[in-house]
């Protein structure tokens, strides 16, 4: 039996513009960010227990806040006046303060102040010394500070060595310490040092992975490489990380994009995909960073961090060419070529033109090479061209070329990968690893200058990739 519908809160359009730039600003305390994420998760019809584990509160909590906002609005969010501790007044003159009274006098007690008199090494005895008078105070960071004219930071560097402080500023600072005579407490630093080591570092922000399910086992090589890659350098910047499935988002854009809201999310990475994807039908995009490590999507323009496709062929063609290859034969898939822009067929064709030949017949296929019309196609192909070396795709087309028993490939002829993903020994490592530290590095950048939604111009970084073999 299903339990009740989940009503979502009702929030008006100028609050939830306001909702938004709280969660944004990071002029806001940090309670205020989580209770308007609240507010917002609840509007997207997410349950209280959902709300809850997202912004790590109970859902006492969560309810507290909710009825805030039905009472009083945006304003039911913010800290009530008399939160936090009270400011103390100084005493007045006048007035002594609690603890203050005099002590009665006991009998036969004198009305003088009671002096301290301290004996000096040689048996003299030292000046007086009133009870309740201030007394010089010891050296200190500030002190230090004051006479060498410089911040407490300046003398704190200069003092550990580690920093680089101009010799003008440092030999003041020592003159200093000279004067004052002061001395560091090493039982302080230890304290300072362990604190420090303690110390919990805050995370930059989330950064979501939305990937795509409908791999077949053992094509997402590439795929799982360039999401390590990016999973990896998003740590390093101090970012979190969170994985997502693509279809699930796009079922319920409106549900999808607000728990990636309420799970604090600022980036979003598109990775590496099945199939070529039209993601232009949501507006929820623009609440987001987004970076697509590939030529997937083809709409919207997003930034984008690809391989070098179109150097990645120069350098395959060469490769070959140097080691005495001189019928370079292309065999690739139509879809492929023209999702990365032709750049496979354009660098092929230019290498022969640069090389002043003529540019053999490409085998450009439309399907599956291990249909029996494609396989007969391409046996045509072969017996044409006669190539001493064919370059396809990816790793697994060059294994199936070489180990189908109806291809029958000469064992002189060379099968170069444009994907060898470290399982062929010959063709271009795409780098995927590097490729996804690429695309996390740029959307970390584009999170701290808040560039979201779609790009006017977008940019497109390549990495050139290695020859293998």
């Amino acid at each position: 039996m299903s339990g009740r519908p989940i009503s979502p809160l009702a929030v008006s359009a100028a609050d939830r513009a306001e909702l938004e730039r709280l969660i944004g600003s990071r002029g806001v305390p940090k309670r205020v960010v989580t209770r308007a994420r609240m507010i917002m998760g609840r509007a997207d019809g997410l349950s209280r227990d959902a709300v809850a584990r997202a912004n790590g509160c109970s859902t006492v909590a969560v309810s507290k806040w909710t009825a805030r906002y039905r009472a009083a609005g945006i304003s039911g969010l913010m800290d009530r006046r008399g939160r936090g501790r009270k400011k103390r007044e100084a005493p007045s003159s006048h007035e002594p303060s609690v603890g203050s009274g005099r002590r009665k006098k006991r009998c036969g007690e004198s009305d003088k102040v009671p002096v301290a008199r301290d004996a000096t090494p040689d048996g003299r005895s030292a000046p007086p010394v009133v009870a309740g008078e201030a007394q010089e105070p010891e050296a200190s960071v500030y002190s230090v500070a004051r006479i060498a004219g410089v911040s407490a930071t300046t003398v704190s560097r200069v003092l550990s060595g580690k920093h680089k402080v101009t010799s003008t500023v440092r030999s003041r600072v020592l003159d200093a310490v000279k004067t004052c005579g002061y001395r560091p407490d090493p039982e302080l630093r230890k304290l300072m040092a362990y604190l420090r080591g303690r110390r919990v570092k805050r995370l930059q922000g989330t950064i979501c992975c939305l990937e795509e399910s409908a791999w077949e086992p053992g094509q997402n090589i590439y795929e799982r490489a360039v999401v390590g890659g990016a999973r990896t350098k998003a740590a390093e910047l101090g970012f979190g990380w969170e994985s997502m499935d693509l279809e699930s988002i796009l079922s319920n854009p409106r549900r999808g994009f607000g728990v990636i809201r309420a799970r604090g999310v600022e980036g979003i990475l598109v990775p590496p995909l099945f199939r070529q994807r039209d993601l232009a039908g949501s507006k929820l995009w623009s609440d987001f960073s987004v970076v697509a490590a590939t030529y997937s999507v083809s709409s919207p323009s997003f930034h984008r961090v690809v391989p070098d496709h179109f150097r990645n062929m120069d350098i395959v063609c060469r490769e070959l060419a140097h080691r005495g290859r001189r019928r370079i034969g292309l065999a690739i898939p139509v879809r492929m070529d023209e999702r990365v822009g032709k750049h496979y067929t354009g660098a092929y064709a230019a290498f022969h033109y640069a090389t002043r030949q003529s540019v053999p017949p490409m085998f450009l296929f439309d399907g599956w090479l291990e249909s029996r019309r494609v396989t007969r196609a391409f046996q045509i192909w072969f017996s044409e061209v006669s190539p001493d070396a064919i370059v396809v795709e990816s790793h697994w087309i060059a294994r199936w070329l070489k180990e189908h028993p109806a291809i029958r490939l000469p064992r002189s002829t060379v099968v170069a990968a444009l994907s060898t993903n470290g399982d062929w020994p010959v063709g271009i490592n795409e780098l995927p690893e590097r490729v996804g530290a690429t695309a996390a590095d740029m959307l970390a950048r584009m999170i701290a200058h808040r560039e979201r939604g779609v790009p006017g111009h977008a940019l497109v970084t390549m990495v050139e990739g290695s020859w293998v073999g």
